[in-house]
């Protein structure tokens, strides 16, 4: 809950800053808006990647599971990103392939980040 000060309830301004300083700077800091640091953030990237959206393939080639597979498959399939002739084919090559039939799965991003639990 955000109080009259817009500080979280149960920390003060000065809690906040200390111990999350970079969320305090978002918040507080008039300058600084989520457009400009999305541009920020997208300006790392090389030109590859700039403006990339994933596809199923991309997607499906994270998997690591056959559930993890047909999940992704009904996804899209819900959310009309593929047709029902294209499911078939996916799950035709998840059926004789199982999760390495759409590639590889490569170290990356994915394996390197987040807690270590």
């Amino acid at each position: 809950m955000i109080d009259d000060n817009e500080v979280p309830e149960g920390l003060t301004q000065e809690q906040l800053e200390a111990h999350f300083s970079a969320l305090a700077t978002e918040l507080f800091d008039k300058d600084i808006s989520v457009p400009s640091l999305i541009e920020k953030e997208k300006k790392k990237l090389p030109p590859v990647y700039r403006g990339y959206i994933p596809g199923i393939h991309d997607f499906l080639a994270r998997a690591t599971t056959i559930d993890e597979c047909e999940e992704i498959i009904k996804f899209c399939l819900y959310k009309k990103d593929i047709d029902d002739k294209k499911a078939a084919e996916l799950r035709n090559i998840l059926k004789e392939k199982g999760p390495e039939g759409f590639g590889n799965r490569k170290p990356g991003h994915y394996d390197n980040s987040g807690l270590n639990c």
